[in-house]
Order: structure tokens, then sequence, then C-alpha cells
């Protein structure tokens, strides 16, 4: 089984290798409160960009106030960008290959 940043690397290079990767510095969202981001991409979806953030948990989905900082980032996001963010959360399980 991947732990923790092994799995994030790996859900990374998965979706990296599709779209277009974002880098997001964690220290810029923590010096605004805000939650930092595992893994962000650009996708064009009919003729518009789309932004989405992927949070990488191993075992349970993120708690109310992770989710909460996450949720400020993804919006943080959109209003610099000016583009729809979205939020997913990729649970992974024993076993899991890369988003299979």
């Amino acid at each position: 089984m991947l732990q923790g940043h092994e799995r994030e690397i790996a859900e990374s290079l998965f979706y990296h290798k599709k779209y277009s990767a974002v880098l997001i510095s964690p220290l810029t969202l923590r010096d605004l409160g805000l939650g930092q981001i595992d893994v962000a991409y650009l996708k064009k979806v009919k003729c518009e960009w789309t932004l989405t953030i992927v949070e990488v948990k191993s075992l349970q989905m993120p708690g109310p106030s992770q989710f909460s900082r996450l949720k400020n980032s993804a919006n943080f996001l959109a209003e610099m960008l000016q583009i729809p963010v979205f939020l997913k959360v990729k649970l992974c399980q024993k076993n899991d290959l890369p988003l299979s």
C-alpha cells in the first residue's frame, strides 16, 4: 500500500500526464490561513479553463476544519484566476492503483 507522500506523487503523475499541472506554494497558502493542496491541474472544458484541486487521503475523508480550509483555497484561487475551481477528494484504499 502506498502511504502519504508516495500516494500524492502517484496521483500527481496520473493527473499531470493528462492535464496541465498547477503548482501552488504551500507557504503562501499557509500564510493566508488556507489549506495546502495535494494536486492541482488545469483542464479546458467547452472552451473554458477550469482548475481542479485534488485532496489525496489514505484512510478517511477530510475533517470539517480541513475541508473548510480547502474550500477557502478553492475560492481564493477562483477569485485570483477568474476561472471555475472544483475540489475533489480521492480516498485511497489498501492496494489501490493510482486512480484505476
